[in-house]
């Protein structure tokens, strides 16, 4: 009697734990149905987005709840496969959906009421797809499943069988993608693998790329593979995923080379028929690159003409080109030298340059300067044909701007970086390398020889030329050598206690009054570099140069700066 009553207690404990689970089971499968009900409504009228969501979200209740493989499963994907495939006119995914129904019951039949040539054709190729994943032949139709046959023999104990493919990699496709974004692809294995190929390609192609997928950090469990963000344009693109175990067997499959997944683009547009012999990504690439790349604008060459000046730092002890000096300490000659270092300007110089663009920004380039005029008085010719005068009246030989030292060449080589290229403002830097000659002008009024002794304008032993410095107090034959004319015979003699007759025949080369200006003359060899910027369109702008050059070699060192500002013009 005890046990009777303590077996009587066990069975309604029982009973009262499975009955809340059983309800609960009945209710999550009432709110399914009512799910697919509203799901098919809103088809019906057009609302299309919204019956995918809803049929979504249905799915993954039943996932949740252990009603993966129920008949009313196999109806919810049935029902996103007409969603996908009548309203958005997505066969790919439509057709996954109609192979997940034929999993889960193969005697299923599509419904003449809603069959439409479309549907019924997606549905018969899901009903040959899901035969050769059962059986492995391209020919083998689904049968109605049926009891298993009876053996006298005792049951052995069963064994577990493998999944099939598709239920060996459990996959969500997204919605949609943004063009000319990347795309990952998430799935989860529910067995063991060795690893994992996700396969795509542009719509018209026969062939698939392929990219690893590998485990994500992002959500574990899964495994994700990328799609590349060129490939991502047109309309939509296709995917499926396979896994495979260390061998190298398929044991998982979502969608098929035969019925891939078809992702939808957004902001893409019409992607142009291609050949099935092209590359499968080229023209995917080709169109993204018209898309982000350069504007079809290229810069080859510029060319550009400049007008500035330059001035040179010098040391103590520069000399001068045109004045010698006579020494009445050594009672020799020497070349003026300038007292002290400084700062000293040429004149107004003129610049042209031509370069070629041979990587991005970077251009080779040949630039020369040339300085029209020097600002220099020291000379060792008079006009003789006018009459000069001093301040009191007194006659005084009348001098010109110097025929020595007028004029200064420079060439360059040109390596060049331009930043910013397609800005209106275009930063540049560069470096240079060539040889020439540069002139400053330096006041010698003041400045001596190295020996001592001080410049006087007022005094009769005044600059003179080279000549005068060479042949002084010759009177022989040779007193009167070719390109050195004097005023007379004996003009080299120079006293240093002259009397009033005496020094007259002198070559002068500074005026009797005012500053005496002569040249300084630098090079051979040229160093250096500097910036500017281009300030302009497409192919006209002004330039503006600034450089930093050493001078040295055959003539006096120095540094010189330069600044030229101009047109350029790019083509």
């Amino acid at each position: 009697m005890h046990t009777t009553r303590v077996a009587a207690l066990l069975l309604a404990g029982a009973a009262l734990t499975l009955c809340p689970a059983s309800a609960r089971a009945a209710s999550e499968e009432e709110r399914i149905e009512h799910l697919n009900k509203k799901a098919m409504e809103d088809y019906d009228s057009l609302e299309l987005d919204s019956a995918k969501k809803t049929l979504i979200d249905a799915i993954t209740r039943l996932r949740a709840a252990g009603l993966d493989q129920t008949p009313l499963a196999a109806k919810t994907h049935i029902n996103l496969g007409i969603v996908y495939i009548a309203g958005f006119h997505d066969r790919g995914r439509g057709q996954q959906q109609f192979e997940k129904a034929l999993l889960i019951d193969p005697s299923l039949k599509l419904d003449p009421a809603v069959a439409t040539p479309e549907l019924q054709a997606a549905w018969d190729a899901a009903v040959r797809a899901v035969a050769r994943k059962r059986k492995g032949g391209p020919s083998a139709e689904p049968r109605p499943a049926q009891e298993p046959p009876r053996s006298s023999v005792s049951p052995a104990v069963p064994q577990p069988s493998p999944p099939p493919p598709t239920e060996a990699l459990i996959h969500v496709p997204p919605d949609e993608a943004v063009a000319g974004q990347r795309v990952s692809i998430y799935a989860r294995p529910t067995v063991s693998i060795a690893r994992a190929t996700l396969f795509y390609r542009v719509p018209g192609q026969e062939r698939y790329a392929q990219t690893t997928m590998g485990r994500s950090r992002k959500q574990p469990g899964d495994i994700v593979g990328q799609i590349p963000a060129e490939v991502v344009v047109g309309r939509s693109l296709q995917y499926y995923i396979e896994v495979y175990d260390a061998a190298g067997t398929v044991i998982g499959r979502q969608g098929s080379a035969d019925s891939p997944f078809v992702l939808s683009i957004v902001g893409g547009s019409t992607a142009p028929p291609r050949a099935d012999d092209e590359d499968p990504l080229a023209e995917a690439r080709r169109e993204e690159a018209a898309r982000t790349g350069p504007r079809p604008f290229r810069e080859r060459i510029y060319f550009d003409l400049g007008l500035g000046t330059a001035g040179a730092i010098i040391g103590p002890g520069t000399t001068t080109e045109v004045a010698w000096y006579y020494d009445s300490k050594s009672r020799l000659y020497e070349q003026v030298r300038a007292f002290s270092g400084g700062f000293i300007w040429a004149g107004l110089g003129i610049r042209a340059e031509v370069g070629a663009y041979v990587w991005r920004g970077l251009t080779v380039g040949v630039s020369g300067r040339f300085e029209a005029y020097l600002n220099h008085n020291a000379d060792s010719s008079l006009h003789a044909e006018r009459n000069c005068m001093t301040g009191g009246g007194q006659p005084i030989p009348c001098y010109t701007t110097t025929s020595m030292g007028n004029f200064g060449v420079i060439v360059l080589g040109k390596l060049r970086y331009q930043f910013r290229r397609h800005s209106i403002f275009r930063p540049y830097v560069h470096f240079n390398i060539g040889g020439g000659e540069w002139r400053g002008a330096l006041n010698i009024d003041g400045s001596k020889p190295m020996s001592g002794g001080m410049i006087d304008t007022r005094s009769a032993l005044q600059p003179t030329d080279v000549c005068s410095a060479t042949y002084n107090g010759r009177t022989d034959e040779m007193r009167d050598p070719e390109n050195c004319k004097g005023p007379s015979p004996g003009y080299n003699f120079q006293n240093p206690k002259p009397g009033p007759t005496d020094n007259l025949n002198l070559n002068r080369v500074c005026p009797a009054e005012g500053p005496c200006i002569d040249a300084v003359l630098m090079g051979r060899a040229v160093l250096g570099g500097g910036g500017g910027f281009y300030l302009g369109g497409k192919h006209v702008g002004l330039t503006a140069d600034l450089s930093l050059l050493a001078i040295f070699g055959g003539a006096q060192f120095g540094f010189l700066t330069e600044l030229y500002l101009g047109p350029q013009f790019v083509f």
